[in-house]
This record gives C-alpha cells, sequence and structure tokens, in this order.
C-alpha cells in the first residue's frame, strides 16, 4: 500500500517537537530544584538570624541583671566607704567580705591609684596568690581612670585570674571613687567573680518568678 502522503516529514516533526517538551520540562524541574534549595537556604538563613537575634536579646538581659545584683551588692563597700573607722578599715572590710559572697576582694587605693590596702573573702582562696595582682590590674586601673572623670562607679572588662589545681575564674572589678572636699581622694575597687554574680542573678530570677506565681495563685 502506498504511504500516506507527508507521512514521513510528520515522523521527524514530531520527534523534533517531544524532544523540545522533554528539554523544557527538565528545564523546569530544574528550575524547581533550584527554586526549592534557595527557599531553603533564604528559611536557614532567617532562623539563624532570629536565634542570633533571640542570643543577643538574652545576653543583654543577662548584662542587665549582672549589672543590678553587682551594684546591689556594691551597697556595703560604698557604707564601708562611708563609716569605716579609722585603722579599722581593713577588720571591717573582712567581715563585709563574710556577708558578701559575691565580692572575692576589695581594695583600698589612693588618689594616684596605688593600693593601700587589700582583703580577700575569708570564703575562698586568695584571689591572686597564683598571679600577682600587680600583672592583673589594667583593666581596674582603666575602670579607676573612668570612676576619676565621673565621679560614679564603672565596670572594667571581665579577665581571666587563674587559680591553684589549674582552675580559674572570670573575674570583673568595680572602682568606687571616694571624695573629700569635693576631690577624688582615693578608690575602693571590689573584685566580683562572674561565676558568683550569674548564681546571684539565677537566685533572684528564681525569687521573683516564685513571688509571680504565688501572687498570680492568690488572686
Amino acid at each position: 500500500a502506498a504511504a500516506a502522503p507527508g507521512a514521513g516529514k510528520a515522523g521527524p516533526a514530531a520527534a523534533i517537537t517531544n524532544r523540545r517538551r522533554r528539554l523544557l520540562w527538565r528545564g523546569l524541574v530544574g528550575l524547581l530544584v533550584i527554586g526549592q534549595s534557595v527557599l531553603v537556604v533564604l528559611t536557614l538563613r532567617y532562623e539563624d538570624s532570629r536565634a542570633m537575634d533571640r542570643a543577643e536579646s538574652v545576653a543583654a538581659s543577662t548584662a542587665q541583671d549582672v549589672r543590678r545584683v553587682a551594684i546591689q551588692r556594691l551597697q556595703a563597700v560604698q557604707a564601708l566607704q562611708w563609716w569605716s573607722e579609722p585603722g579599722q578599715w581593713s577588720a571591717q572590710a573582712r567581715q563585709m567580705l563574710a556577708r558578701v559572697p559575691e565580692i572575692a576582694r576589695l581594695e583600698r587605693r589612693d588618689a594616684q591609684g596605688r593600693i593601700v590596702s587589700a582583703v580577700d573573702s575569708p570564703l575562698g582562696q586568695p584571689l591572686f596568690a597564683l598571679k600577682s595582682r600587680d600583672f592583673l590590674r589594667l583593666d581596674s586601673d582603666q575602670a579607676c581612670a573612668a570612676a576619676a572623670g565621673t565621679l560614679s562607679p564603672q565596670f572594667s572588662r571581665s579577665y581571666f585570674v587563674p587559680m591553684s589545681g589549674g582552675a580559674g575564674m572570670e573575674v570583673l572589678d568595680v572602682c568606687l571613687p571616694e571624695q573629700e572636699a569635693g576631690r577624688v581622694s582615693g578608690f575602693s575597687v571590689a573584685s566580683l567573680p562572674l561565676g558568683q554574680l550569674l548564681e546571684a542573678v539565677s537566685a533572684a530570677v528564681g525569687a521573683a518568678a516564685a513571688c509571680g506565681l504565688g501572687n498570680h495563685n492568690a488572686d
């Protein structure tokens, strides 16, 4: 039988059309895969950004709580500045440190920043027994320079203090200026271990939460 007119031409044309369709579908599938990959990457980046924002918020809140608790504990140091008897500072400072575990060491410095008296807390080992204070006073010196300019307590950056047995702790210093006749006459420098401060913050937050829960139940 004779072939239908144009049948020989339809075969190659149909093959070309099918090939183009397959290429088109492959292209669409590839675009979908790329689009999904981009969406996954953007989602992960968004979640990372949210996690970072939450972490920064928690860090800022914790820093505020640490500062608040430190200022509360430093009220005892200010009272010592105002009411200590001449010649009795060391004994009174030691008694105060026994009541305030968040302060590991207290120094009294003259107007030039020289240490004239220092007392370590009786609740733990001396803070600078392993490494001399002379090698770890840069941050406190900077805090006292700022305190002299502002006439207000100033916090140092935290720094690491090595302890015996291979241990150590992060410590920050707070410098409180003393005034006489409107001039800076000296400084009190309190050294506060961050671990102790964080424990005090945790206890304060827990107590506040328990108080809030009790008030809610009472209502």
